[in-house]
């Protein structure tokens, strides 16, 4: 594999298929475990938004080694963006990633985030919440708590307006 193939794959995963069969699955790894050896930028808008709903978290993990690699100016545009796209799982997974580049710049699309009916949505973004030093974060998570029904998202909301 070199890099012009790795990222034409990454092309074709915009997002993942739910269900993609082994072959894609072994591509999509073999791709992970390049990039993360020869890191290159252009892998970070490509990779975060191949996130689909295929439930093999091992799978998503690596990708986040793989972007914990780079800078938080390289990653951050590509985060925001990210939480604010109009795939589910491209949403989770970038607010999931977001925990590793805490940044204000996330805020808005965090906030949104909260609003979401699925309870693993806002459990992850009350999560990354908690990881954000702003005095905004606080006004965040008690404006998202009034509404808030799932008592463990409650719970994480709870400690940010503590903290």
């Amino acid at each position: 594999m070199n890099k012009n193939e790795a990222l034409a794959f990454l092309n074709t995963c915009q997002p993942m298929p739910d269900a993609p069969g082994a072959e894609m699955i072994t591509r999509y790894k073999t791709t992970t475990i390049w990039f993360y050896n020869h890191p290159d930028p252009a892998c970070i808008p490509l990779f975060l938004n191949s996130f689909g709903e295929w439930r093999d978290w091992s799978l998503y993990d690596s990708v986040q080694a793989v972007i914990q690699q780079y800078s938080r100016e390289e990653v951050l545009p590509h985060l925001v963006a990210g939480c604010r796209s109009k795939n589910q799982a491209v949403r989770l997974w970038c607010a999931d990633t977001a925990r590793m580049f805490p940044d204000e710049a996330l805020l808005e699309p965090i906030a949104e985030l909260l609003k979401e009916t699925r309870i693993d949505m806002r459990l992850v973004a009350a999560a990354t919440l908690e990881c954000i030093a702003s005095p905004r974060t606080r006004d965040i998570a008690a404006a998202a708590i009034v509404g808030e029904t799932d008592e463990e998202v409650r719970d994480i909301l709870q400690v940010v307006i503590e903290s």
